[in-house]
């Protein structure tokens, strides 16, 4: 009976208080407030016809998913990768706006230059080749750059790895996750190039894209 009423009183303590038993969660005040897991407010305003909100210096749309995790968590997790968990990194992500405060806290920085060896670290969660006016598809030169797994360990990558990488972490969360290749051409237009990737998803019927780098 003793141990009830205690448990009660702290039930009603916390009503009172406007706590939860939980930490890290993003609150929804309203419609047009959204208060982060580390208690900062942010507005949700419209633009162009599109409902979206700042976080960590950068708008997210509103269909990206609103962050969970805390600056702590994201440190916790940065541990993980560098235990070599990237499991439960992969898993700790559920959101975009999470994704990239993943990255600029790890601070992750971009290697245009970087090719993959023959041995990968981690899964190989597909590659996409990248060929500019010195490794042309004519000439039968392809290279391929780390995989998102890789990009993630070294903290570093291009488009290609990136767009890896979201995959490796998103091609659950959402009805489809892919890629799009943007084709360049050089200066005198002799020939075409993938200059950049970045990641198409579906949620709810709509499809959206999104660059990671």
């Amino acid at each position: 009976m003793v141990k009830t009423r205690i448990i009660l009183l702290i039930a009603v303590l916390l009503l009172l208080c406007g706590c939860s038993g939980s930490q890290g969660e993003t609150q929804t005040v309203d419609e047009n407030i959204i208060i982060t897991p580390d208690k900062e407010k942010t507005e949700v305003i419209e633009l162009n016809g599109e409902k979206v909100y700042k976080y960590k210096d950068y708008y997210f749309l509103t269909e990206y998913g609103i962050p969970e995790l805390t600056d702590q968590d994201i440190e916790k997790l940065i541990d993980k990768i560098n235990e070599g968990d990237y499991e439960t990194v992969r898993k700790g992500v559920k959101t975009i706006p999470d994704f990239i405060n993943l990255f600029i806290t790890s601070g992750f920085k971009p290697n245009k230059g970087i090719v993959s060896t023959d041995q990968y670290i981690g899964p190989n969660v597909g590659h996409i080749y990248y060929s500019d006016e010195g490794h042309t598809i004519e000439g039968g030169i392809i290279e391929y750059t780390i995989s998102g797994v890789e990009s993630m360990i070294l903290k570093e990558g291009q488009c290609d790895s990136t767009a890896s990488l979201f995959h490796y972490f998103f091609n659950d969360r959402f009805d489809e996750v892919g890629y799009v290749l943007i084709h360049c051409f050089n200066s005198a237009k002799e020939f075409g190039y993938s200059c950049h990737a970045i990641n198409y998803f579906k949620k709810d019927g709509r499809y959206y894209l999104f660059s990671p780098s």
